[in-house]
């Protein structure tokens, strides 16, 4: 499977396909927001190792993200310019609406997506085709840091009621154990939070019948644990920003360089209107 971006244009080329003109298979799908360049700029090697932040205080993590560092560190310029030859070389389809419908539709060959959906995307595809998985591709064949890991969450809010804090926990109890953490990757493609959910039986029969699960578990397994998404008020704001501006600069809409600064200065706006409500 194709590791890198560029790796990824030339597969992609091979596997488009046109009638009397018109795109009828596309290679790969994809319009990158703030989940795929979570993993696309923190992939990318620093000073500090091999991971980069898109915000600084480590993406919000030791301290309040003020500002983003993407563009004065050159991560962001980097990807752009890898990501704009392979969408050229490959014909990407550039717009994204419902990659798992049109993957199992047989109009994209491949697209990125969450382990969250694999029960999705079994349920979908069917006994259409069968169908594999790999690492998601590096901007680079430099880039190492692996992938970041985000999704469903639980948390407790301490309210002063000591009975519901006894019951919550008794529930995060029951939620955090190996049975149950297996009955929701199962039921979802999400990982278990459980380590000794990885050692049930049910897991080794699971990884038998789809080896496609063991792949996401290596590929989280090999990544840095510093590659994750920022920690910050204004996720949105950077979702619809890196869509909106990297879907303008392989659109040849923008320049890479006005798609970097467009990106900063909206989200350094977004942060700075969202401290102030912070006080």
């Amino acid at each position: 499977p194709p590791a890198t971006l560029a790796e990824m244009g030339e597969a992609a080329a091979k596997l488009y396909k046109e009638e009397n003109g018109e795109p009828v298979q596309w290679g790969f799908v994809c319009q990158p927001g703030s989940w795929f360049m979570s993993s696309w700029i923190g992939m990318q090697a620093s000073s500090e190792g091999n991971y980069s932040y898109i915000g600084n205080n480590a993406d919000g993590r030791e301290g309040v993200m003020t500002q983003v560092v993407f563009d004065e560190e050159g991560t962001m310029k980097r990807f752009l310019e890898n990501y704009k030859a392979a969408c050229e070389a490959g014909h990407f389809k550039v717009t994204s609406t419902n990659d798992l419908e049109e993957f199992a539709a047989g109009k994209v060959a491949m697209y990125i997506g969450s382990t969250s959906a694999f029960a999705s995307v079994l349920q979908t595809v069917g006994d259409k085709f069968s169908f594999g998985c790999a690492f998601m591709p590096t901007v680079t064949a430099e880039d190492v840091g692996g992938v970041a890991a985000g999704g469903s969450s639980l948390y407790l809010l301490n309210r002063g009621d000591e009975q519901k804090m006894t019951d919550a926990l008794r529930f995060l109890e029951y939620m955090t154990s190996a049975e149950t953490q297996f009955k929701w990757h199962e039921g979802t493609g999400y990982f278990p939070v459980n380590v000794n959910a990885y050692d049930l039986p049910q897991m080794a029969e699971r990884l038998e019948q789809y080896p496609q699960v063991q792949v996401m578990i290596d590929q989280l397994q090999a990544s840095d644990p510093h590659v994750q998404e920022p920690l910050t008020g204004v996720s949105g704001t950077i979702d619809s920003s890196f869509m909106e501006n990297i879907l303008g600069v392989v659109t040849d809409e923008l320049t890479i360089d006005e798609a970097v600064e467009n990106m900063a200065d909206e989200i350094n706006e977004a942060l700075e209107a969202y401290l102030q409500t912070l006080g």
